[in-house]
């Protein structure tokens, strides 16, 4: 094949790549929703990059793209997938193997960023390592269904280049004896075969990544008992409570309330998936550099009797007469208090 027709099929090529590369996501979201949640590699480099961006560069897309800074990051993540994705592609479909050693690199990467997070569970990095296997075959498998393609589109009849020999190496471009060059195209049947061949397994891998990669994420990103078993939580009273001295909700219209209502009052969050915490089976663990193990669950907490505090939080980036403030009563218990430190170890 020549260089130029070699440069008709790059297109093929990056697709496959990045058909690949979305097999990679899906089955890595797959795996994560059966094995260990909230281990998506996408999700885990976007957090990792979020980690070792400086200060003013995080203040800097706060500001301007506001509540929507974490989504931007994602889609720039998705691109760069995409682009790498496609460039690993080519290099497969023009050198067999080649492409493969970048595509385990990145799924390595993408492994190690999901194990070293500080909430990593034992089998984190079993969805990155499945996607990964299962996307490597398939960059295999596509660019090969390709390379068939192209070099039964290159070759006379009954002389195609055999994969693996030097006139399959090269394209197709080994010089052939004058009786070969004077025989005819290979048959477009064939050709047709070979073509139908590497688009009907691209559309299937293609589709199945979008349905399983979406609906893993949908499952994984499932919120609904925990909002649920959230609604249904009530605190009990609490012990102590912060007096209100007469007169200090000024009524003025224009100013902000004494307390935020919940609903208004601001969020900013720091990580690319919320948390969903399950009161059953949370639990605080204090540990390391003290004198003993300290663990603790929701219910412990509370059995320790909850006081009443009035704070006011507002956030790093808030601009004077911006809206990241808000003032609250708060329930919880002071780790300072002799009640918490006293409390027997835990297993």
């Amino acid at each position: 094949m020549t260089r130029l027709r070699m440069r008709t099929t790059w297109g093929w090529a990056s697709l496959a790549g990045v058909v690949a590369a979305a097999a990679f996501l899906a089955v890595s979201e797959a795996v994560a929703a059966l094995v260990s949640r909230g281990t998506s590699p996408l999700i885990a480099v976007g957090s990792f990059v979020i980690d070792i961006v400086p200060r003013p560069l995080k203040e800097f897309a706060i500001s301007t793209f506001g509540t929507l800074d974490k989504p931007v990051l994602l889609a720039l993540l998705a691109v760069a997938v995409v682009i790498a994705a496609a460039v690993i592609g080519i290099v497969e479909t023009v050198r067999p193997l080649w492409g493969v050693v970048p595509f385990a690199l990145a799924a390595a990467l993408a492994t190690a960023a999901v194990v070293t997070r500080a909430d990593a569970r034992a089998l984190a990095g079993v969805a990155s390592i499945a996607g990964a296997a299962v996307g490597i075959w398939m960059l295999m498998l596509l660019t090969r269904r390709l390379r068939r393609w192209k070099l039964a589109a290159a070759s006379p009849a009954g002389a195609r280049p055999v994969e693996g020999t030097p006139e399959a190496a090269s394209g197709g471009s080994a010089p052939r004896p004058a009786s070969a060059e004077r025989r005819p195209k290979a048959a477009p049947s064939e050709m047709q075969m070979d073509r139908r061949g590497f688009f009907l397994l691209t559309g299937i891998v293609a589709a199945s990544a979008v349905v399983v990669g979406l609906g893993a994420r949908a499952l994984n990103a499932t919120t609904a008992s925990i909002r649920q078993i959230r609604e249904a939580l009530r605190l009990p009273a609490p012990k102590t409570t912060v007096p209100i001295p007469q007169g200090a909700e000024l009524d003025v219209d224009g100013i902000s309330p004494l307390f935020t209502p919940n609903a208004d009052f601001y969020r900013v969050d720091t990580a690319l998936t919320v948390p969903t915490v399950d009161p059953n089976t949370w639990r605080l663990v204090v540990d390391g550099m003290v004198d003993k193990r300290v663990e603790l669950s929701f219910d412990d907490l509370i059995a320790l009797g909850l006081d009443e505090y009035v704070i006011t939080l507002t956030c790093v980036s808030n601009e004077v007469g911006g809206d990241l403030v808000g003032n609250a009563r708060w329930l919880g218990v002071p780790v300072r208090q002799p009640r918490l430190s006293r409390w027997s170890p835990g297993p």
